[in-house]
Order: structure tokens, then sequence, then C-alpha cells
């Protein structure tokens, strides 16, 4: 084994070492140059040695030291004996030179410590970022790797390593449109075999391959171009479609950063779909017109934060229609909006066939390319429309103008007023807008709507229900007993549209009530009459006070022993109307109402399962009776 001389630091080291242990130079650096394989002792051309001086050491100055990490290129090296301090932890070079065995020995979770404090030191260190994303990588922290592998990449664009860094990490992610963008970026300087492995796992791993079997994603390449076909249709032209890796690259997390910022800022009433799409396209344009302005700005910062903290997320549009030249408010602006959300609406179709939640992302990023587009192939000087920038025209045209103008006023105030007075006429005479009053028949029954207005050819106006003791009310009948058309269920919901003008009077139509005891229950749609027996002895007076009627419907009392309550079903139908709870006791048995696509969850005292309540869905008294005063328990539906 024989020493040689570093032809970075000078010192001697051996010719069998991969890389200089005291300024970390690799061995590649050594073969370039012709160097002595003699000891640098036995040398006599060596240069004189320095007088003796009492070490520097630097602990808490690390800016000072930067200007003696870089060379006359501006990379980071290691000045060797012309360094003036000495080699401690506050130097990056220092701790990247102690972190190479590690990561020859695999042990990266003690090499990562090293190269974290060496980034801290000096952050534009590019082989510390591209070594702990390597670390990152190794252990499977991937997100870890992403970030450290972007840092290097922004720091030095043409340094392969960092992006065949971010080809790999970018597959380990899953994001293999990504990988491949990588892949192909890489190939342009180098085809190696290392990048045709991962661009071949990267293609497998791709939906609808054999080994991630998804038929049903539509890639958003191939949605881009229907949606340029019909940009075309409209009058956006485009000569080419290119593609921009280092701003498609950003395209998966602006998407996905756009659809979770609006979805928690964004009004609930407010549609999402028309306005996330439109917000990606702008944003896809933006990205495009930073990318041709400021592209180390671009890669520095991020197209997300570029184009959103000047006006927010939701504004992000107006600020890229600055951006790319046009004046807001103009037409132009307004009809590129517009164009935007019937393309928004086009780049939406796959998932509305599908109906997959997979299929957004792929949706959402069609619309930010084709945005890059259209920026692209939009011209730097774009002329303005005729509505900016109005020309002047010939006064015998202006005249003509005005005067055809004013005949139009003209014609039209007199259509306007021959069209109120016909309205008037017929309003009155009754052939117009025609409204009738129908009056509904109880059929013994008490309380509820006396009247309604009805239209020819609308429905049914809302009424509220009668009741009658022992009885279930069934709905409104053009006849008698239930015969005839049908205009209201047993909800007061309308059945059919009022049709017939020759009908002035509704019947309601009544059943038995199964649920009270049969002396309770008269016969359907007829009011009994008690009969009486004369007295078998008579008496001096000739005639006798006959009692009064009975009336089926209970009236109200105080009486806690006589207590009458109705249950409101709320739109339900076929449970009990009338309850007869005593006070201090559970609550009687009633029969349930049913309501279609709804859960009876029980009655209350209020409206909307509030108050107090008494039975539960199942009709069991879940309250003694202590309340005389309430007359009315609602149904509670959910």
């Amino acid at each position: 084994m024989a020493l040689i001389s570093c032809p970075e630091c000078g010192k001697q080291v051996s010719d069998k070492a991969a890389f200089c242990p005291n300024c970390g130079c690799p061995r590649s650096e050594w073969e370039k140059k012709e160097i002595s394989s003699q000891p640098a002792a036995v040398s006599e051309n060596t240069e004189p040695e320095r007088p003796a001086s009492p070490p520097i050491r630097v602990e808490t100055r690390p800016l000072f030291m930067r200007r003696y990490w870089r060379n006359s290129e501006g990379k980071i090296r290691c000045p060797g004996d012309t360094c003036p301090v000495t080699c401690t932890e506050n130097c990056p070079i220092y701790l990247n030179t102690l972190a190479v065995p590690f990561l020859k020995e695999e042990q990266y979770q003690k090499a990562i410590p090293l190269l974290k404090k060496a980034v801290g030191i000096e952050p534009g260190f590019v082989g510390v970022w591209r070594s702990l994303g390597a670390c990152y990588g190794s252990t499977k922290q991937y997100a870890e790797a992403l970030d450290c592998y972007t840092k290097a990449h922004e720091l030095a664009p043409d340094d392969l390593d960092a992006i065949f860094g971010l080809a790999a990490v970018n597959k380990d992610l899953r994001r293999y449109e990504e990988s491949l963008q990588w892949c192909y970026v890489y190939k342009k300087y180098r085809n190696d075999t290392r990048i045709l492995t991962v661009e071949k796992q990267a293609k497998q791993g791709l939906p609808g391959s054999s080994r991630v079997p998804s038929p049903d994603i539509i890639l958003y390449s191939h949605i881009v171009p229907e949606l340029v076909a019909a940009g075309s249709r409209e009058g956006y032209r485009v000569k080419e479609l290119p593609n921009i890796l280092e701003v498609m690259a950003q395209a998966d997390f602006i998407c996905s950063k756009l659809n979770n910022t609006l979805s928690a800022t964004l009004d609930p009433n407010a549609n999402i779909a028309l306005v996330l799409p439109v917000l990606c396209a702008y944003a896809g344009m933006g990205a495009a017109r930073l990318w041709k302005t400021d592209r180390s700005l671009l890669l520095k910062k991020g197209a997300y934060s570029l184009l959103t903290e000047p006006f927010g997320v939701e504004r992000m549009d107006e600020y890229v229609t600055a951006l790319i030249g046009l004046p807001l408010g103009s037409q132009t602006s307004a009809d590129l909006k517009k164009h935007m959300q019937r393309i928004g609406l086009l780049a939406l179709k796959p998932f509305t066939q599908n109906n997959n939640l997979n299929q957004i992302p792929e949706c959402l990023k069609a619309m930010f390319r084709y945005g890059m587009i259209l920026e692209m192939n939009r011209p730097e000087t774009e002329e303005k429309s005729a509505d900016d920038k109005p020309r002047p025209e010939k006064p015998d045209a202006v005249k003509k103008r005005a005067e055809s103008r004013s005949l139009v006023f003209i014609a039209g105030s007199f259509l306007l007023i021959v069209l109120i007075i016909c309205i008037f006429c017929f309003s009155n005479t009754g052939y117009l807008f025609a409204n009738k009053t129908v009056s509904l028949n109880k059929s013994n029954g008490t309380g509820g709507s006396d009247k309604i207005v009805v239209k020819e050819g609308g429905p049914m106006p809302s009424a509220d229900p009668p009741q009658r003791s022992g009885y279930i009310f069934a709905g409104y009948y053009s006849a008698p007993d239930g015969k005839g058309k049908q205009y209201y269920d047993s909800a007061m919901n309308s059945v059919n549209s009022w049709d017939n003008s020759g009908v002035t009077t509704l019947y309601a139509f009544w059943k038995i009530d199964e649920s009270v005891s049969p002396s309770a229950s008269p016969t359907a749609n007829h009011t009994p009459r008690r009969t009486y027996k004369p007295a078998r002895t008579r008496t001096p007076t000739p005639t006798c006070t006959p009692t009064p009627e009975f009336s089926p419907t209970p009236k109200p009392t105080n009486d806690p022993e006589n207590v009458v309550v109705l249950l409101k079903m709320e739109g339900g139908s076929g449970g009990t109307t009338l309850i007869f709870p005593k006070l201090g006791q559970p609550m009687p048995y009633a029969k349930a109402p049913v309501r279609p696509k709804c859960r009876f969850l029980g009655y209350f005292t209020e409206k909307n399962g509030r108050g107090t309540q008494y039975y539960d869905e199942n009709m069991n008294s879940v309250h003694d009776w202590e309340n005389i005063k309430i007359k009315e328990l609602y149904a509670f539906w959910r």
C-alpha cells in the first residue's frame, strides 16, 4: 500500500482509499490528475512548513467560515491546509466526512443526525442533501427523502443523482406519473440500467397495468386531448402540447392542496365541483407563466405558494388573470372564466360515468395541464377584444344606430303596454290565472281547514287535517265515502293536481281505528244517535226533554280523569289519532304511525323532538302523564 497526496487538501492518504478521510475528496478526482505515488515526506518539492500557530476554533460563527468552504467555481470544497480553522463539528465538510463511513456500513440512523446538522450549518451543501435523501429512502421514510431530493434539485437542477433520487422516491410513494416524468428528464442526459429499472417498475405500477388492475381510472393524459379539442372548437387554438416537467411534477400537490383548502373554507351550500376544476386550470396557467418569467423562483418557493399568497385560494383566478396580462373585469377575462367552467364540466365527465373517487385527482390534473397548454400557446402580446378597446365609428353610423335603438325602444314599450292590458282583462274575466275556492266537508270531523284555494293544473295547497274520535283520517275525495278521485292523503299531502273545475266540495273519508274499543267507535261516516225508551212508570208530565245528541269527538276538558290528547303524526299515517291518558299513570296503548323513508322516534310535547317524550319508537310509555294542559303530542321523524 502506497501513500499519495490528496489533490484537494494535500495530505497523505492511501492509494486504496475510496475517499480522502481529511476532506472527503472522492477517488475519481485523484485519477484525473497525475500525482506522485511517493510519500510527501520524501519529496523535496513540498511547500515549506508554515510557522506553528495556535489552532483557531470557531464554535458559534458558521457564517464566518462559509467563504472558505467554496472554491472559485462556487462548489463546496475543503481548502485543506489553507483553511484558517481547525476541523470541528461546526464545519459541514467535517460532519459529512464523519457520516461517510456510516453510509458505507449502512448504519443510516447514525449518519442522519450528522447530515442534518451539516445542512443546518450550510443549507447550500448539495451533496449532503443527496446523502440525507438516500438515508431516508433506505429507511423507508419516503416523504422526508422526497423533500431532501427536491432541495438538492433546486440547488443544482442539472445534478443527475438528485433527479434519479426524485424518480426513485416518487416510485416508492406510488406516484408513478411523476416518477416517469423524472425518468424522462434523467434519460435526456444519461441512459443507464438503474434508471431503466426504476422506469420499468413505475410503468408496472400505473393504473391498468398487470400489477395494479384499475381499468376504471382514466389517466389525465387521456383526458387532455378531449379538452384541447373542445377548446379549439371555442376558438382557443393550440399548435402544440408542451410538457413542462418541472411544473407537472407539482400538479399532484397543487390539485390536492386546492381540494383540501376549498373543502374546509368554501361555503357548504356552494358547489365545489364547479369551482375546483376552474381553479386547477388557472393554477396551471399561472405556473406556466411563472416558468416563463422566473423559473428559479418557481422551483424555490413552489407554484402553490406563489399563486395563493397574494389574494388567497378563492381569488387565485383573479391573481392569475392579472399575472398573464388580462385586465380584470374585461370581457376577455370573463369569457375565459366561462370557457374554463365549460371545460371543467367536460373534465369531470369520467368521474360522473364511473363514480369512482380515485378518478377526481386525474380530472383535476387534466385541468391543470390544460391551463398550462393554453398559457404556453398564448401569444405574449395579446390583442384586446372589441369590448376592451372600442374602435371609433363614423358619425353617420352612430346616427343610424341611435335611430334604430329609438325605434326598438318605442316598439318594445308599445308591446309591453298591450301585454299588461291583456293580462288585466283576462284576469278579471276569469280566463287567466283562475283561482277557485273549494270547500272541505269534514264528514262529522272537527278541526282542520274549512276551505282551500286551488289553481287549475297546480298541486293542492297545504291544509290542516281534521280529527274524529275513534277514526283514522284517510284523505279528501271528490265524492263521499272515499269515492271519486283522491286529492289529499292522510297527511294532507297533494296526491293529484287540481283538474276538475266542476267540483266545489271535497269530502273527508274516515276509517275505523281498531286500536280504540268498539264501544267508543261508531259506524264509519255515520253519526249515531242515542235512542230513548219511555219510562216504565208514567209521570204527570205529558212530555219529557230528550237528552242531547252524542258527539263522537270528546271535547277538551281540564278534568284530570277525562283528558283527550291529539297525536299529530307530522306527515305520517296509519297510527292512533286520539288517546285518553290519566294523570300519574303510564301512557295508554296506541298504534305507531308510518312514514315512507323515515324512522319514527316517538311522540314529544313539541315539534322536531323537543320537549318531554311520552312515547318511544315502539310506542312504549316513556313518561307518566303529568300535564293536563297539553292537548297535543307531536311525532318525531328522522
